[in-house]
């Protein structure tokens, strides 16, 4: 039998004798009290925890790396404390769903640790003492792949990192720092719907808001922006827009709504004026990046009427404007053969191809990518992947996106992509999963497809660790089993396998 103790708002300063002694303790609120960090050498005993709460306690200094003992966790909360440091152990909890940091006295995060936690879906470092930079650009690339939902405001941050992957965030929280610049961290965040960068020194538009087709609401008052890009009028799901306590000089706003502020930007985003404005920027990046824009070549909406040439590769790729040109992002074309000329760019990891219509043969001649670890291929026309692996030839391919396809079937990738780990295939058109396809993958993301069944024999699959399903027609498991995660999942899977002798 599981138990739920709840014993929030007591006035508590210790815990009862033996209270590690409590057996199948699966949730511990021990919310609003008076408990130092002591508390924790008991706690951490407790190792049928799922979910613990100890928000507004006395708990202070570094966090116990004794916390790696919970390995059932899934929810900490840990807010309003005054924790110091939290310890790279962190990274051991692979159950990790929900952690909140928030009113601590946090001056760092150690980001390489949170890059394990692959079904961490919400995190929250608001109010705390962190400062500079986010994540230090001397680190490589981290990826949290799950992350949904990330709270910072309140700190005192001067900038968001080029170097963090966030594919599934959704809703971003940034307001009250002190950020200037927000590099290219908005391109790596395609699903995000709510974004808050109110209170800050930001002079313009970050770059990638302008391509965030999904979002909703935008909050961007109070900063220092004079300008304001009008292909956001093109944004068609944005429906609360705020920008008041800037410079703009747009005074007529003031008695607009949001469909009206975007249909005056609509306005101005005419073929003609959205030219001029690439221009601008194209012209910008060739002639006074030199290598702060991180090695991005942006060609999103710009190869419609006309191919990629070589020259041009070669201008953008020139030693004295970008030293590593590492990411392509070519979203927003009417491509239907990817220009081979990308195959000149040898130093490219990151490709962004979405949002295009792409269907068959994706390149018309085979072409290699040696240092390619990142394919974004999402809302194109793909009815299958036979031609991929014929297509490119990638072997250090770790992350591939496929959802807002017409694929009905998957097949063994990590065969001929023997370094791919992560495969996110939501929103297609699967009916069926077959446990050999996923062989070699630790994290696949089907949500939101027509599969009827879940053959047991994937939890057979020693690889997998993160397995997304949810929104398809499958009766069984049922929706309980598959909302406490990944790892209850594929223990149910695993319960119904039949194991032959």
């Amino acid at each position: 039998m599981c138990i739920d103790l709840k014993m929030h708002a007591n006035k508590l300063s210790t815990l009862p004798p033996r209270f590690n002694t409590f057996a199948f303790l699966r949730t511990l609120n021990l919310s609003k009290n008076s408990l130092s960090s002591e508390v924790l050498d008991c706690i951490t005993q407790i190792h049928t925890l799922i979910e613990l709460y100890l928000s507004q306690n006395e708990i202070e200094g570094p966090l116990t790396p004794d916390i790696s003992a919970l390995e059932n966790l899934q929810i900490l909360d840990m807010d309003g404390n005054r924790i110091t440091s939290i310890p790279r152990e962190i990274g051991k909890l692979q159950r990790m769903r929900t952690l909140l940091l928030a009113e601590n006295q946090l001056s760092s995060i150690p980001w390489t640790s949170l890059e394990n936690l692959n079904d961490l879906n919400q995190l929250d470092i608001s109010s705390n003492k962190l400062s500079g930079d986010l994540l230090p650009s001397s680190l490589p690339s981290i990826t949290l792949s799950s992350l949904s939902n990330f709270d910072m405001h309140t700190n005192t941050l001067e900038s968001l990192p080029s170097n963090l992957i966030l594919p599934s965030l959704t809703q971003f929280n940034a307001t009250q720092n002190a950020i200037t610049a927000a590099g290219t961290f908005f391109t790596s965040t395609p699903r995000l719907c709510h974004l808050s960068l109110s209170q800050n020194q930001l002079p313009s538009l970050p770059d990638g808001v302008v391509h965030l087709h999904y979002l909703r609401t935008l909050d961007i008052s109070n900063n220092i922006i004079e300008h304001i890009d009008p292909r956001l009028g093109l944004l068609d799901d944005l429906t609360t827009f705020m920008w008041q306590g800037n410079v703009l000089r747009q005074r007529n706003w003031g008695s607009m709504d949001t469909e009206g502020i975007k249909s005056a930007l609509r306005a101005k985003a005419d073929e003609a004026v959205l030219k001029g404005i690439e221009d601008e920027i194209a012209l910008l990046n060739v002639n006074t990046c030199h290598g702060e824009c991180g090695g991005v070549l942006d060609l999103s909406k710009k190869l419609k009427d006309r191919g990629l040439s070589k020259e041009e590769v070669v201008r953008h790729v020139h030693a004295g404007h970008f030293p590593v040109v590492t990411r392509a992002v070519l979203q927003q074309n009417a491509l239907t053969i990817v220009p081979w000329e990308l195959g000149l760019i040898t130093t490219l990891t990151t490709m962004d191809l979405s949002r295009n219509f792409l269907s068959g043969r994706i390149w018309d001649e085979t072409i290699t990518f040696e240092n390619l670890t990142d394919l974004d291929i999402s809302l194109n026309k793909l009815d299958n992947l036979a031609s991929l692996p014929v297509a490119l030839i990638a072997p250090n391919l770790k992350s591939l996106d496929i959802s807002y396809n017409s694929l009905t079937s998957l097949i063994p990738l990590h065969t001929h992509y023997p370094n791919l780990t992560t495969l996110y295939a939501n929103s297609n058109q699967l009916t069926f999963l077959v446990p050999s396809d996923l062989e070699g993958l630790e994290i696949v993301q089907v949500n939101n497809n027509d599969i009827n069944k879940l053959p047991p024999e994937l939890a057979l699959v020693e690889t997998l660790r993160v397995l997304g399903v949810d929104g398809n027609t499958f009766r069984v498991p049922g929706r309980r089993i598959v909302e406490q995660g990944s790892v209850a999942l594929l223990e149910w899977l695993r319960g119904r396998c039949v194991v032959n002798e």
